[in-house]
């Protein structure tokens, strides 16, 4: 049993860790290099059956271009690329029946980013309340004293008593009060 080996740990780019609000902006910011979205522009025309010769300098500049403005990785899973041999389709190639256009990739590619957009978004309302929390500390609330103190309310009017003649009714309630009830009558 000594001879065998501990395996090793798979690399930390493999590992699955949940993406923290850096991770997730970093995957959207990340973009394909010119060289490299060529490359799998080609790699998906040369999936579709006589696709590689007539496809143009300019249909496939214009699907690198496409690619080049989506984030690394969801380019990367639409051209299913690098090329796995033995692998099964994925990506476009698995979705197109014919040779994609541009609005082919965006639709595609859309699609796939919405879920990093939305795992963006929750990190960032995360941290927005993580930094009001914080902001705040311990007993930020305000107790009733003084929320009483910074928002004055003034108190509910009692109920007056009847039989109170309208003179006593304007003690109570003070002359310019009286004034502004219209009809008042005892």
């Amino acid at each position: 049993m000594a001879s065998l080996k501990p395996l090793a740990s798979a690399p930390a780019s493999l590992r699955n860790k949940p993406a923290t609000r850096n991770s997730v902006q970093q995957i959207l910011a990340e973009r394909m290099a010119i060289s490299e979205a060529i490359e799998a522009a080609g790699a998906i025309v040369d999936r579709f059956p006589n696709g590689g010769y007539r496809a143009g300098d300019g249909y496939i500049g214009s699907l690198a271009s496409t690619l080049m403005s989506f984030p690394r990785s969801v380019a990367q899973r639409c051209a299913d690329f690098p090329i796995r041999p033995g692998a099964p389709l994925q990506g476009i190639c698995k979705t197109a029946k014919f040779l994609p256009v541009p609005a082919d990739l965006i639709e595609w590619c859309e699609r796939e980013a919405a879920s990093l957009h939305d795992d963006a978004a929750r990190q960032a309302r995360i941290a927005a309340a993580q930094t009001l929390r914080d902001a705040g500390g311990e007993g930020s609330r305000l107790s009733y004293a003084e929320l009483k103190q910074k928002y004055p309310w003034p108190e509910p009017a009692a109920q007056a008593p009847r039989g109170l003649s309208t003179d006593d009714l304007i003690k109570i309630c003070g002359a310019e009060a009286w004034a502004k009830i219209p009809d008042a009558k005892v």
